[in-house]
């Protein structure tokens, strides 16, 4: 077997991710990097370690940095596993609503 690399991509910003991780029957770790675009916002090389002897369960993962990401990218070992994911996302202003209230001052400017 060997390493993953995984990468979710969020069609909308996050400021929050967690996940629950391991890797039975052998030590390990893993990597998590998060970015905004192509800007790196958070890195973890070789944070998420364990040992399989003394952590038999499940690990969680949690990241509540206050910076918004769109994409994560995680590297583990072979036969590491992960499991559910919690996103917090950032609502964006719609262009609707933008363009909206952009036409509702327009036309109160033009009715005085």
């Amino acid at each position: 077997a060997s390493p993953f690399t995984a990468q979710i991509l969020l069609t909308v910003p996050a400021d929050f991710l967690s996940f629950e991780y391991r890797r039975p029957n052998a030590g390990g770790s893993f990597d998590v990097s998060l970015y905004s675009g192509s800007t790196l916002v958070y890195d973890a090389p070789g944070l998420l370690s364990w040992d399989p002897v003394t952590d038999i369960n499940w690990k969680t993962f949690a990241y509540n940095g206050g910076q918004t990401f769109d994409k994560v990218l995680i590297w583990g070992g072979d036969k590491s596993m992960t499991d559910n994911y919690t996103f917090n996302t950032v609502p964006i202003p719609s262009a609707f609503w933008l363009l909206g209230s952009g036409l509702f001052f327009m036309i109160c400017r033009r009715k005085n």
